[in-house]
């Protein structure tokens, strides 16, 4: 790089960071969506050659043969509930989590019609076999007709004491329909079959039918699953009797049920993963094989060659003469629940019901690998400050995750319910846990003990300790409380929210705590002073995430179903900045990027969206010394931001190495003269992050006279690598 061009890249950047001091503006949209999204149901087309999979954001298309993506069709602004494909495989319908129902054009992968009257949820949609009429089911408590043709409703059907309807099928022939039912009044699920063309219900069959209905191929039978005893019930349409009961899924909900299409095989999923195939004449099954969470829908290819299961996040295939796993359709994720950055911001991890910790790469967007795998939920994870610890809950236990050696390093348990909340004290020396009876559990991370409990904690809520490690802060009913860790004993409550608490987080300074609650707003409480500062409102539901930029300056959140939105405030002012708006669920968590140019958050949805907010660096104090090989290998060269930024009068300069290099870093002022040289020599591969590896600079010139306040530039020159990035010093 000549002098000239460095030049104008400094100006360049000069009157960008100019631009910005005047006043802070955020990104419109996210610049990257990570994870496809969490998967509800599968569909094949009925020439096989096409599978559809509904899900977080939308309807993924792929080729059934060799599962390339094809494309994604999009128009719901929230979950995508079922679908199921013409009986001539030209249009597809869906059903969603806003109670809209759309028609889509296969060929031109477009919305054709957008079909509206439930008032809530759709969790079924089913063509007749002439093609001519599609029926839906929702948690409205009707069964709606509607004719393809028009595109318009024709009937609505309200089956005996109104229950929800979750699952809806046609026979064969088209002249009866069954409604899978849930009653919440009664507590109870109940299949409902009517005559389609006099709209009577002609049978019901108590007990059996919530997630589920579907008749077999030749009309005979009609498969039910329960969602309370774990069987399956084969009715007999002619005789209007129980052909059988299928027992083999143990107490476990049955969620999906699906009929091969000769009739002669039965595929079944329930709620712990397992999947069973049952020979249907003889009433026997063999254990097909097991998925490591709920299985939500069972699909049969045309030639029945196939089975297409889906779990949280995942697809999978099975060879059903072969009984074994053939494939799994990558690149979606489950709900993501928990998020945490890695100390320099480059790297994190994400967690939910998604079967695994994921590894993603902030810069590159994309998922570069998995630190823990085979776990089916995971609310929280947490580092331990030193960067060699990762505690995720599993189940009723805490684990705690060697990073540098890549296996299990002990496990927590006590606790007698399942985990909901993890943090470490800021010296790594404590743990903290949360469970679902409201029970907190410190820990001795030496002794692997537990040093005392604490009840009476929202169970799914968050906890935090104060950044000086004293104090615990947790959600009461509708509190906040505050315990003394040395004393072991309550010091404060705060008293004034209006509902449940779900989320709370300290400042950076430990000098006021924000709290979430589940009436939409959001709380700052000054800490040694016990009194609020001010309400936040804006959400238009329950406030589930909450997170402070690295300077405390800016406070994010993130809202319930019925908000979807991450919004920012001004500490200082109380102002709300900004509203980001692109997931189709609840915002479950946030994380900043030590760095500050991030701002990551994580949905139900099954998505992570990725926002360049660009706020100031938290390195004013040293990052946590961590071994980068722990989280892969060191592939790329990087520069980054000096700390702390302002300083006065020394600064480190943090980098890290692809390959070994000549290094040499050059400081520039804000006219583009060299002020100093630092020559470093040839440097190994690795990362030089900490103070006693990252470049020193004293604040001096090359005479070793002070330099004055201002604006600097600091590039880095690494065999063909080059970058620059700005600092600032103050005196």
């Amino acid at each position: 790089m000549n002098r000239n061009w460095l030049w104008f890249m400094i100006m360049i950047l000069a009157i960008f960071c100019g631009s910005m001091a005047l006043g802070q503006t955020f990104p419109e949209k996210p610049t990257a969506r990570l994870g496809k999204g969490i998967v509800r149901q599968v569909a094949y087309s009925p020439d096989g050659k096409l599978l559809a999979v509904a899900g977080g954001i939308g309807i993924w298309l792929y080729d059934a043969n060799n599962l390339n993506e094809i494309g994604l069709l999009e128009g719901y602004k929230s979950l995508v509930y079922c679908i199921v494909f013409s009986p001539d495989g030209k249009m597809l319908a869906s059903g969603g989590e806003d109670g809209e129902i759309c028609l889509w054009d296969r060929a031109g992968q477009k919305q054709l019609a957008m079909l509206e009257g439930h008032k809530d949820r759709v969790y079924s949609v089913a063509f007749s076999p002439d093609g001519k009429m599609l029926a839906s089911g929702g948690v409205d408590n009707t069964t709606r007709l509607w004719s393809v043709d028009t595109k318009k409703q024709v009937d609505q059907l309200i089956c005996k004491d109104n229950p929800m309807v979750i699952s809806v099928a046609f026979s064969p022939n088209g002249k009866l329909l069954a409604c899978g039912c849930w009653n919440n009044a009664l507590l109870g699920e109940s299949t409902h079959i009517w005559d389609v063309e006099s709209k009577q219900e002609i049978t019901i069959i108590k007990g059996h039918g919530c997630w589920v209905v579907t008749f077999s191929p030749d009309g005979k039978l009609l498969a039910t699953g329960s969602n309370t005893d774990g069987t399956i019930l084969l009715w007999d349409l002619e005789d209007r009797e129980e052909f059988a009961v299928l027992e083999g899924h143990g107490s476990n909900s049955i969620e999906a049920v699906s009929f091969s299409p000769d009739g002669k095989s039965l595929a079944s999923g329930d709620w712990d993963g397992n999947i069973l195939l049952w020979n249907v004449k003889d009433k026997n099954e063999v254990a097909l094989g097991d998925c490591i969470g709920r299985v939500s829908s069972i699909s049969f290819s045309p030639d029945g060659k196939t089975l297409a299961t889906v779990e949280p996040g995942t697809v999978r295939f099975w060879d059903v003469a072969g009984q074994k796993q053939s494939a799994i359709l990558e690149g979606h994720t489950g709900c993501v629940y928990s998020i945490a950055f890695n100390s320099m911001g480059d790297t994190f991890i994400s967690a939910g019901y998604d079967n695994s910790i994921r590894l993603w790469d902030t810069d590159k967007q994309q998922q570069i690998g998995e630190l823990v795998g085979n776990v089916r939920s995971v609310n929280s994870v947490s580092f331990s400050p030193d960067w060699k610890m990762l505690a995720y809950d599993h189940g009723d236990t805490v684990r705690l995750w060697d990073v540098e050696k890549q296996k299990q390093a002990w496990e927590m348990t006590g606790h007698t319910q399942c985990v909901y909340s993890i943090a470490f004290s800021p010296d790594g020396k404590l743990l903290a846990s949360l469970d679902w009876k409201g029970v907190i559990r410190l820990w001795d991370t030496n002794s692997r003990k537990k040093v005392t409990e604490i009840e009476g904690a929202y169970p799914w809520s968050s906890i935090a300790f104060s950044p000086d490690g004293k104090i615990i802060a947790f959600c009461g009913s509708n509190n906040i409380c505050l315990w003394s860790v040395q004393e072991e004993k309550q010091l404060a409550v705060f008293i004034g929210h209006k509902d449940f608490g779900m989320c709370l987080a300290f400042s950076p300074d430990g000098k006021i705590i924000a709290y979430g609650s589940s009436d939409g707003s959001v709380r700052l409480w000054d800490v040694s002073k016990r009194i609020e500062i001010v309400t936040l409102e804006g959400h238009k539901d329950s406030v589930l995430s909450i997170a402070f930029s690295p300077d405390g300056k800016i406070l994010a959140s993130g809202g319930g179903f019925q908000d979807k939105t991450v919004r920012l405030w001004d500490v200082n002012t109380q102002k709300q900045l900004a509203v980001f708006d692109g997931h189709k669920d609840r915002v479950k968590c946030l994380a900043f990027s030590p760095n500050g140019k991030w701002l990551v958050s994580g949905s139900e949805d099954g998505t992570m969206l990725l926002w360049e907010v660009n706020l100031p660096s938290s390195f004013d104090v040293e990052p946590k010394d961590k071994n980068l090989t722990t989280w892969g290998s060191v592939k790329r060269t990087e520069l980054y931001q000096n700390y702390p930024n302002p300083f006065n009068p020394e600064t480190w300069i943090p980098y890290q190495l692809g390959t070994d290099s000549k290094v040499n870093i050059i400081i520039y002022d804000a006219t583009g003269n060299i002020v100093r040289t630092l020559v470093l020599g040839r440097k190994e591969a690795g990362c030089y992050v900490t103070k006693n590896k990252a470049v020193y600079w004293d604040g001096r010139n090359d005479k070793g006279e002070k330099v004055v306040s201002g604006l600097y530039f600091y590039q880095i020159k690494a065999g063909d690598f080059s970058d620059v990035k700005k600092m600032v010093l103050v005196q």
